[in-house]
């Protein structure tokens, strides 16, 4: 097997020092004379496609096993990486350790890259995980009485202490706890409701429970026990709670909520030290009878039990953090996680040429946005003018964010946002909680900024593309811009068969089941929504999409059109392609073929890794199976019998006649 199939993806940097010579012998290439970076470049994409293919099995019967069924020949450790996506983060993750151990080459280097690398160190520098720790930095930071302290008391007040710690833990990243909080920024309105970000409440599962108490409070087995009970009982009353409320919307100002005086002291809690203005602020609460049950119930508790209750479920909401480790490599993931502006700033200095290939990137994006604006007006399912207008609109304007810097002065902007951190590189806990409440604080503070979309910044710690249904954006991490998914002198079938297909999919997202709720600003409209789900040819489309994976509906409408809108794309942009071929393990294939084949390329998984199965998109094979079977090209280019798996009678066709 070629050896040069398992060096880094990060090539761009490799290729711009290594000589000549050594390039030619990392590729194989028979050729001594001087070649370009291009056919380098586009010669190894080749070559990674051929060895990944597993030439025993029908592309017409399992195209992911022919495209990617020899994938693990060239990747053996599924411990470092078991995907490509996952291959290119384990390259940066390293690249990134380097750059954070040492400081740049600039005369003054940034003071946020100066937090990034305290932290990093910071982390590198532990050897083991105590919380413990965690809890008693709050104890002497923020005066909580906690399990482990109690040596400071909570302030003195007339409230139970559980609406302190609450509020505390909350600054923290304690979520799905009783409540959740949403900053609307631009409408001054702070939305209090019943826990439903994310999977909403989750009960405590008795193994984390066990190791965490233990470990960290110090409870033997019958108090362990006896807790256990207790708190069994509080989570099925909060999850009846949850199951039964339904009641009234009501919406205060900052002075009228002191009709509710314990919630009051919770917001005035919650908000003391954050950047959040508290003039004219309306506090909206989604469901009152809830808010007023749910006081009612912990009151029936008692205060110091509704406080280790929270303590706890705090230090596992940390856990989930992944402490694992404090290796350089995860070091460098937490501080590209916890401090990413920073690190992207860092990984952009080092790749200026990244930056430079951005306007190539927005125009296969506005390629690929011409195109599904060609198929949103075929209309195939017939919708009246008011929908299709709002169709168009709502794809107009949907717009691209490559990295997550702002544009326009970048250092200045990301020194302010850093300029409330304090790191120390020898406290790891110090810097964690920091970045907690920081991490907390940024959410609030840009949860919805619509007029600001040109120089929108996202605090989160998404490091794959993904679409932002408010903003109507796609983003796409600059750490993405690597091969084997994308390269400036890599030719546009391999952009389009990888690249493309990403850009279509996350703008697919914005046309799914929740995507159609929003209006072209990002608002809430569900008026369009029910039309388009009232089409009969729609809802039939919908439901054969919805057979496939229920739980994964909106990811299946986004592989199966976002395929077909990139290969689209591709082929009247080069019209005479399909006459041409390219020698692939010597058989000449026509470049439709090529398309099929890169495209499923970059989802090749190591088949000792199902372990991995990704829970939101399902696995890396029926993500293929799935977009190329439902695409009546695939069966035509590989001349696939009826008789065949990857053929169907029926295919879903939910954008397309």
């Amino acid at each position: 097997m070629n050896s040069c199939l398992r060096s880094s993806p990060l090539l761009v940097m490799i290729f711009l020092v290594i000589k000549q010579q050594a390039i030619c012998e990392l590729i194989r290439l028979p050729t001594p004379a001087l070649t370009s970076r291009k056919i380098i470049l586009n010669h190894r994409q080749l070559k990674s496609i051929e060895a990944s293919m597993d030439l025993n099995t029908d592309p017409c019967e399992n195209f992911y096993q022919y495209a990617c069924g020899n994938w693990d020949s060239m990747h053996t450790n599924v411990t470092k990486y078991h995907d490509y996506y996952r291959m290119i983060e384990y390259y940066t993750n390293r690249e990134m350790a380097i750059a954070l151990s040492k400081k740049t080459t600039l005369t003054k280097e940034p003071k946020f890259v100066e937090k990034a690398r305290a932290y990093f160190k910071s982390c590198t520098s532990m050897r083991h995980l105590d919380l413990r720790q965690f809890l008693k930095w709050l104890d002497d930071n923020e005066n909580l009485r906690t399990v482990v302290g109690g040596t400071n008391g909570n302030a003195s007040t007339d409230y139970p202490d559980w609406i302190r710690n609450l509020a505390v833990l909350k600054k923290y990243g304690l979520s799905g706890i009783f409540m959740d909080e949403i900053y609307f920024k631009d409408l001054r309105i702070f939305k209090l409701s019943r826990p439903i970000k994310s999977n909403g409440f989750v009960k405590f599962p008795y193994q984390t429970y066990h190791v965490l108490a233990k470990s960290s409070f110090g409870w033997k087995n019958e108090t362990l026990n006896d807790k256990w009970i207790q708190f069994s009982s509080l989570e099925n009353d909060l999850q009846n709670l949850q199951l039964t409320t339904n009641g009234t919307q009501k919406s205060f100002n900052i002075f009228t909520i002191q009709e509710i005086p314990w919630l009051k002291y919770y917001m005035d809690t919650l908000l003391e030290n954050t950047q959040i203005p508290v003039k004219n602020l309306r506090i909206f609460v989604s469901d009152m009878t809830y808010l007023t049950r749910l006081y009612r119930l912990l009151y029936t508790y008692d205060a110091e039990f509704i406080g280790e209750y929270l303590q706890i479920r705090f230090l596992w909401s940390v856990l989930t953090n992944g402490y694992t480790k404090f290796t350089p490599d995860m070091c460098a993931l937490k501080t590209r996680q916890f401090m990413y502006l920073a690190t992207d700033w860092l990984y952009e200095h080092q790749h200026p040429v990244l930056v430079k290939s951005v306007p190539k990137i927005e125009f296969i994006f506005q390629n690929i946005k011409e195109h599904f604006r060609k198929l949103l007006l075929t209309n195939p399912n017939g919708f009246d003018k008011n929908v299709m207008s709002f169709l168009l609109k709502k794809l107009n304007s949907i717009q691209l964010q490559v990295g997550h810097l702002p544009r326009t002065n970048t250092q200045a902007k990301l020194e302010n946002i850093y300029k409330h951190l304090n790191m120390n590189e020898s406290n790891f806990y110090h810097n964690q909680m920091q970045l907690l409440k920081f991490q907390t604080n940024n959410t609030f503070l840009n949860y919805i900024a619509t007029q600001n979309r040109s120089e929108y910044i996202e605090h989160t710690k998404k490091l794959s593309p993904y679409f932002h249904r408010i903003y109507n954006t796609v983003v796409l991490p600059i750490t993405t811009l690597q091969l084997p998914i994308y390269d400036v002198n890599l030719y546009d079938l391999y952009q389009y068969s990888s690249l493309g297909y990403i850009l279509g999919h996350e703008i697919t997202h914005g046309f799914d089941t929740l995507g159609t709720q929003r209006d072209p600003n990002g608002r809430k409209l569900t008026i369009y929504h029910d039309m388009i789900n009232a089409n009969a040819r729609f809802k039939e489309n919908l439901e054969c999409i919805r057979n496939l994976n229920n739980g994964r509906i909106d990811e299946k409408i986004a592989d199966v059109t976002g395929f077909r809108v990139a290969f689209q794309t591709y082929f009247e942009m080069h019209p005479n392609a399909r006459q041409q071929t390219l020698n692939v393990n010597g058989r000449n294939l026509t470049l439709d073929k090529v398309f099929f084949l890169n495209h499923a390329q970059f989802r090749c998984t190591s088949a000792k890794a199902n372990v991995f199965s990704d829970k939101t998109h399902g696995t890396a094979e029926d993500r293929i199976v799935d977009a190329l079977s439902h695409f009546p090209e695939f069966v035509k280019t590989f001349q696939c019998s009826k008789y065949s798996d990857m053929y169907l009678e029926k295919t879903c066709q939910l954008w397309r006649r």
